[in-house]
């Protein structure tokens, strides 16, 4: 028993002794000022755009791969959706969930897609929906 206790007074002196002799990060705070970390900080985020813009770049360009493109999409819910492909002229309607795509109809007129015609969109959609649910 009193070598325990003795081993025990020893340890907690020895690691009373390391404790004061070692300051943690003693040196790093002299050399990090703000404007460096400051210049970091912009340095990491500069990188993260940098990254973001080419694999944007990237995924846009496997788009068109093919003769197959993306016309429109409309999300129902977080895993299902449906979309509007054109493929070698013909735009078909496909419906798209986490376990399978289907085939929904193939449109007879294609959709044409305007930067400023948010309501005939909104409408060609009205009308895709119509459609499906009369099936």
């Amino acid at each position: 028993m009193k070598f325990f206790t003795a081993a025990l007074i020893y340890l907690a002196s020895m690691t009373t002794a390391l404790a004061e002799q070692t300051q943690v990060g003693k040196n790093v705070a002299g050399n990090m000022d703000s404007f460096s970390m400051l210049l970091s900080l912009f340095m990491v985020l500069g990188l993260i755009i940098v990254c973001a813009l080419v694999l944007k770049k990237f995924q846009h360009n496997q788009q068109h791969i093919s003769g197959m493109k993306v016309v429109s999409t409309l999300h129902l819910t977080t895993k299902e959706k449906l979309v509007v492909v054109e493929i070698a002229g013909k735009q078909m309607l496909l419906g798209v969930t986490a376990h399978q795509i289907t085939k929904l109809d193939a449109l007879d007129e294609p959709l044409e897609l305007n930067q400023g015609a948010s309501t005939s969109l909104t409408n060609s959609w009205a009308q895709i929906k119509k459609n499906v649910l009369k099936q």
